[in-house]
């Protein structure tokens, strides 16, 4: 492990091109020497050398005067162990150390945190504990800020999660640098990513001088935002990265975690909007022109795919073909010549949905121009002529999904 990024190699890559791995063997003599640390075992947070011989590939080892390490003697350590180590030996890489007392000196310099630690032993309600690099509360909330700068394995950081879920406080993962394409995130950052909505924090000694200016805690977070690649009509992600303000961030009681920007929520959105254009796009190629009945039972199916439950099918298709038509001021879905023969149709044979009709016309801002079109008053008399119809609202919900802006006028 490098004791000054906290980031493990594997023996492999250090080691594989001969002229490096003696450039490096005389560096790491030459830093012993000195008293000065620079790879250090995992397992024991002791410094080590590049050995080798004749008949032994070059390797690293620990020096003759180190003192115990599990791997030296031999000993056969769990998993769980040597992950723990491996955890504990990032802990004391240089940058680490900088950053977590930056941490704790912002967060005792912010107004709205208070009972700030620094590696204070947590124990948990059932004994257990742990030790988080700062902990503070902010409110009412209790948050445990845990910095990553090397691989992390996900058994470690699902069972953090777990503890600190269990035993009512908020982890946050703090990076010291973050790619800006998915492409590029290594395993630990995308176990992190991933499962955070998509959302990272950093933090570098920038942003902790600035922080301790304003008297704010200061991260940058990198964030996905989904957009529809046109070629390939497929939802890929952008990363995008912002310095924002703690207090910025919303708190996912539901996954007990904090995010800046709701990933899900935006790809959901993308993922309607898309369907919603498919609609529209299919109504246009329409225009004058009545649906089939294969073509209705197609887009009954689409909709149950989609995860629409509509008792009245019909019922609801025929109002959205016509509030389309009222938008785009001509004749959609249907034989008719005009939308004020739409209209009329939906007084004649959707009575219960005639009002919806009734109020588009202002919402669309053609009531008047309506009304003067309609010279025989046939629009007046239908409207007298419906007063005793109960009005049916269970299409509300779902029409307002395909027209927001309708919402004010028809509940």
């Amino acid at each position: 492990m490098d004791i000054r990024s906290g980031k493990i190699h594997k023996s492999y890559s250090l080691l594989k091109d001969r002229v490096k791995a003696f450039q490096l063997r005389r560096r790491l003599q030459e830093a012993y020497q000195g008293d000065e640390k620079l790879l250090v075992c995992p397992a024991c947070n002791q410094i080590v050398q590049i050995r080798g011989g004749n008949k032994l590939s070059r390797h690293f080892a620990h020096y003759s005067d180190s003192g115990y390490c599990p791997i030296k003697a031999g000993e056969r350590i769990s998993k769980q162990e040597l992950l723990a180590r491996k955890f504990k030996g990032q802990k004391e890489s240089e940058t680490h150390k900088r950053l977590k007392m930056g941490i704790a000196s912002v967060l005792d310099n912010h107004p709205n945190f208070e009972n700030i630690f620094t590696e204070k032993t947590f124990i948990g309600e059932e004994k257990d504990y742990k030790r988080p690099d700062v902990k503070a509360d902010h409110f009412d909330h209790k948050f445990v800020f845990e910095i990553q700068l090397a691989t992390t394995f996900l058994s470690v950081i699902v069972e953090r999660e777990n503890f600190y879920r269990k035993n009512n406080s908020f982890i946050v993962w703090i990076f010291n640098k973050f790619p800006n394409n998915e492409e590029q995130l290594v395993f630990t950052q995308s176990d992190i990513y991933f499962n955070n909505n998509l959302n990272a924090f950093v933090i570098d000694d920038q942003l902790i001088g600035k922080s301790l200016v304003d008297k704010k805690f200061y991260l940058k977070v990198f964030y996905s935002v989904p957009y529809r690649d046109e070629p390939t009509n497929k939802i890929l992600n952008r990363i995008k990265e912002k310095i924002i303000e703690f207090s910025e961030l919303t708190i996912d009681h539901n996954n007990h975690s904090l995010f800046y920007h709701d990933y899900k929520k935006a790809k959901d959105e993308l993922v309607y909007r898309s369907f919603i254009d498919e609609v529209f796009n299919d109504m246009e190629a329409h225009k004058n022109r009545r649906y089939e009945h294969d073509e209705l039972a197609y887009w009954k199916n689409k909709y149950q795919q989609e995860g629409y439950e509509i008792e009245n099918f019909n019922d609801f298709f025929d109002v959205l073909l016509i509030l389309y038509s009222l938008q785009r001021k001509q004749s959609f879905g249907h034989n008719y010549g005009n939308i004020r023969q739409l209209v009329f149709h939906l007084y004649d044979h959707r009575k219960e949905y005639s009002w919806i009709a009734e109020k588009a016309l202002h919402y669309f801002d053609i009531h008047d121009d309506f009304c003067k079109a309609d010279k025989k008053k046939t629009l007046s008399n239908l409207i007298e002529r419906n007063q005793h119809i109960v009005k049916k609202q269970d299409l509300n919900e779902i029409i307002c999904e395909f027209f927001p802006g309708l919402e004010w006028w028809i509940n």
